[in-house]
């Protein structure tokens, strides 16, 4: 198989797993840690199909319509699944800044970067 065309998955399996497999437990762990880290940072610069899988429940990602708007917001259970999005300017870790939205269909999601880091 060409490497470009490997899932992020694939690439961090054929990086790892045989490290995994020939390592003792501390090594083992540590190489579990790192492929997850990679895999982790790798998808969250890609979007992701809701008809492939939702977000982890109260985790705040980029969702997007089907019109192609694009927001803030985070999956939850409340009286049923639905999304919530965040009010215009509502700080990202402040429950009470997200409300309740069933006008748009979410098509997609991705997780947020990481805030940038002083130097």
């Amino acid at each position: 198989m060409n490497v470009k065309e490997m899932s992020n998955e694939e690439l961090v399996d054929a990086l790892f797993g045989g490290f995994q497999q020939d390592s003792d437990a501390d090594e083992s762990r540590l190489a579990n840690e790192l492929s997850n880290e990679i895999l982790r940072r790798l998808t969250a610069l890609e979007w992701i199909s809701t008809s492939e899988r939702y977000p982890e429940e109260n985790v705040p990602v980029l969702a997007c319509t089907k019109e192609g708007w694009i927001t803030a917001a985070k999956y939850v259970y409340e009286d049923g699944w639905h999304w919530e999005q965040l009010s215009f300017g509502g700080y990202l870790d402040v429950p009470s800044n997200y409300e309740w939205d069933d006008d748009y269909e979410y098509t997609h999601w991705r997780y947020l970067p990481a805030p940038p880091q002083e130097e």
